[in-house]
């Protein structure tokens, strides 16, 4: 399997591309790379991947984005070890709507991992000015960028005045999954990636 011989032989830097232009995105999934693999031995890109969703994905399409966005990043650059995709969207559990992200990654052979965030519950004004406004939650906040000068992809900082910022979400989702392909000694996925 490609992600042993690349364990093994850590000569050769491994080429990760994420499905998304966003520097945010690039660069937390970056820094989480280099914690999780303890090096900087790889390399790290961009691409403009299609997720297929709608701006403001929710359920199972917040999902469904991930993993398109992994897919057209692998389709569209074959010679890259891993293709990550990132979505965030809402999600209704219980009744509580939340926001989340997932995360797709997947290699050449087109093997899947995912992992999702922890869910921050949306405040009710902001779910109470779109209801009132007719609005999605992505048009919601542009519209609040042209009001109040806020940072529009900042969602979870601006739901908690900047004591947690999306780059967690960001930063768990990727994680969850880049463990289950990296997996530290001790870890029962490193188990299951080791059998033959």
């Amino acid at each position: 399997m490609l992600v042993r011989a690349h364990l093994c032989h850590n000569t050769v830097a491994m080429k990760f591309i994420v499905g998304s232009k966003s520097d945010r995105k690039v660069l937390t999934i970056k820094k989480v790379i280099a914690d999780v693999l303890k090096s900087s031995n790889f390399s790290i890109e961009g691409y403009a991947a299609e997720s297929g969703v709608p701006s403001t994905p929710r359920e199972k399409q917040t999902f469904d984005g991930a993993t398109n966005r992994a897919t057209d990043s692998r389709s569209n650059n074959p010679d890259a070890n891993f293709y990550i995709g990132i979505e965030s969207g809402l999600v209704n559990r219980y009744g509580i709507d939340f926001e989340e992200t997932w995360c797709c990654i997947t290699n050449y052979d087109d093997q899947r991992y995912y992992g999702y965030s922890s869910g921050l519950k949306i405040p009710d004004y902001i779910l109470s000015e779109m209801k009132r406004h007719g609005l999605e939650h992505y048009a919601l906040y542009d519209k609040l960028g042209e009001e109040k000068g806020i940072d529009v992809k900042e969602t979870w900082g601006t739901y908690t005045g900047g004591k947690l910022l999306r780059s967690v979400s960001l930063e768990e989702a990727a994680r969850n999954a880049l463990l289950q392909i990296f997996a530290p000694d001790g870890s029962f996925y490193k188990e299951h990636n080791g059998r033959d």
